[in-house]
């Protein structure tokens, strides 16, 4: 009792209005929170010194702060004396229950000390009291932080919404219970403090997964699924680079390898090497990357005029139009993602990659193939169909082009998939005054940027969408 009573408490009078009451063999007590710390209550009871209750029994107490949600606390009477204002009662609090939980057996993802996220509250009992804490793990169902020991006024039980900031992706906001608090044993001016998820929302959920992407790169978008997160945004967690060297081709190699026999091809091949053709040769190969692992990748394949080096002319034997090879054109092919990774924005990113490369580069066209399922979303993306082929299992593939500068200057294109595809890399392109724009062109693009609010919100429905059918079937 000694050394909880030397724990910082936060004195309060009856004019905080933090009603108390519980009941004890019948008879109902009222009062009002005289003092709080992170590990009881002091409460003064408006009555004479009772005989139904005494030190050391178990109650369950009823905290109802003015214009606030009452609190359910389970408590132990630690101290019990009468005084001159009233009846004095000591209060431990004895739902801490982070140990039998079954929350706490979900995996909790820790982060490293320097990319904690802060995260804030306004605290209901006091005025103009703002919490401040750091974020020391997440998981699907709640986070563990840790703040300042002047914030010894925390029951457990209290509903607060918090505003997480996450380094690079921004703030969110959430709806928190506090579970437990207690002081950091090995330095006391801490205290550690676990927040259960009340109401998480998908955009919320996704952010925070792609967060835990980031920071632990043994941590893939397949296992936070299984979790139970919303698996969409890639964006900020990945970096875009070519493969410089073999020990990159050879991831690439791999790449390419778990992608097919994800789709059911090459089950019992083992030699990643065969995943290598010619025509790598003649490419610059983009490696999308989770630190050092890659988990994308896609080529554009330069033939430079050459016959012998287009992949879907010496492949395929595809009649590829004469103007286009006075035009000039490059060659999309061999994208693959990874498994784990799937279901959210890495695709897009990708078909983003591609565009700008093709224009960076000086070419107007990129040439592409793709099955018969997949045809109308590539010619919603902008592209037209120019031929079709059969490969060696008896496929139908289609031949595409697409008019990157076009596309880019809102042609042949609805407002929301320019958005969602060709935005970024409009952009990037004008910034760096990479390709001329007219001013009907600019008046266009303001007019198509008009509808990014929607194009978001409409994209992410879909990715949310396509997260939850990947959980299904998971």
């Amino acid at each position: 009792m000694k050394d909880a009573r030397l724990r910082s408490r936060r004195a309060f009078c009856e004019d905080d209005s933090i009603a108390v009451q519980f009941n004890s063999k019948g008879i109902t007590y009222s009062g009002f929170v005289c003092d709080l710390s992170i590990g009881g209550m002091g409460v003064t009871l408006n009555c004479d010194m009772p005989k139904n209750f005494s030190i050391g029994d178990h109650i369950a107490v009823d905290v109802e702060p003015s214009g606030v949600h009452s609190i359910n606390v389970a408590a132990e009477i630690v101290f019990l004396k009468e005084e001159d204002f009233g009846i004095r009662l000591g209060l431990k609090y004895t739902n801490d229950d982070r140990e039998k939980s079954e929350i706490r057996r979900t995996t909790r993802y820790p982060i490293p000390v320097h990319l904690r996220p802060s995260a804030s509250f306004m605290h209901p009992f006091s005025f103009n009291d703002t919490v401040w804490m750091k974020v020391r793990t997440f998981s699907r169902f709640g986070m563990d932080c840790i703040l300042s020991s002047r914030n010894d006024h925390l029951i457990p039980g209290q509903q607060v919404r918090v505003q997480i900031t996450l380094p690079i992706l921004g703030s969110i906001f959430v709806a928190c219970t506090i579970r437990y608090a207690h002081p950091n044993r090995l330095n006391r001016d801490e205290i550690f403090a676990g927040f259960v998820f009340e109401e998480l929302s998908e955009d919320a959920s996704g952010k925070i997964c792609e967060f835990i992407v980031m920071v632990n790169q043994k941590v893939s978008y397949e296992i936070l699924r299984e979790e139970g997160f919303t698996t969409v945004y890639t964006s900020s967690a990945v970096d875009f680079d070519i493969a410089r060297d073999e020990v990159d081709l050879k991831k690439v190699c791999q790449l390419r390898l778990k992608a097919l026999k994800s789709q059911g091809y090459f089950q019992d091949e083992t030699d990643c090497n065969k995943m290598l053709d010619e025509y790598d040769r003649y490419s610059k190969i983009c490696t999308v990357r989770i630190g050092k692992k890659i988990v994308g990748t896609a080529r554009l394949v330069y033939n430079q005029g050459n016959k012998y080096r287009s992949e879907h002319y010496s492949e395929y034997g595809i009649d590829i139009p004469e103007w286009l090879w006075q035009e000039g054109f490059v060659e999309a092919s061999r994208v693959a993602t990874d498994p784990e990774y799937r279901s959210g924005d890495l695709f897009t990113n990708i078909t983003q990659w591609l565009g700008r490369q093709t224009m960076l580069s000086g070419y107007r066209y990129m040439l592409s193939s793709c099955t018969e399922k997949l045809a109308p979303i590539y010619i919603k993306s902008g592209c037209k169909k120019i031929g079709e082929f059969q490969t060696d299992d008896g496929g139908m593939w289609h031949l595409l082009l697409l008019d990157v500068p076009a596309v880019s200057k809102t042609k042949n294109i609805d407002p929301i998939t320019w958005n969602v595809l060709y935005r970024p890399t409009v952009e990037y392109v004008m910034k760096r005054d990479k390709l001329k724009y007219n001013l009907w062109d600019r008046f266009r693009i303001l007019v198509f940027k008009s509808f990014g609010s929607i194009s978001e919100k409409l994209y992410r429905k879909t990715l949310i969408r396509r997260s939850k059918g990947n959980k299904k079937r998971g």
